[in-house]
């Protein structure tokens, strides 16, 4: 992206900040949902004993794995707390 692309894009935002505090509340809204839908859903698969369930919870195990792995670039102290090795 360019300057004058990232000019395009943002001077409707420029022009009017009640758009820019608009689109940070429904980005908020958005994001608060996500996070409730998910263990609902989550529970839902719970209640109908459906084997999708283990499927997802493999998912979070592999996706707190990798974002552990990916992390010691930066400081070592990943999901252990513990220092550099």
């Amino acid at each position: 992206m360019t300057a004058q692309d990232y000019e395009v894009w943002t001077r409707p935002l420029r022009r009017h900040p009640s758009l820019t505090k608009a689109l940070l509340c429904i980005n908020k809204v958005l994001t608060l949902l996500v996070y409730l839908a998910y263990p609902l859903l989550l529970l839902a698969l719970l209640l109908q004993k459906d084997a999708r369930l283990a499927t997802c919870f493999l998912a979070i195990l592999i996706t707190i794995s990798g974002s552990c792995r990916s992390g010691r670039e930066q400081s070592m102290t990943c999901c252990t707390g513990a220092g550099a090795r």
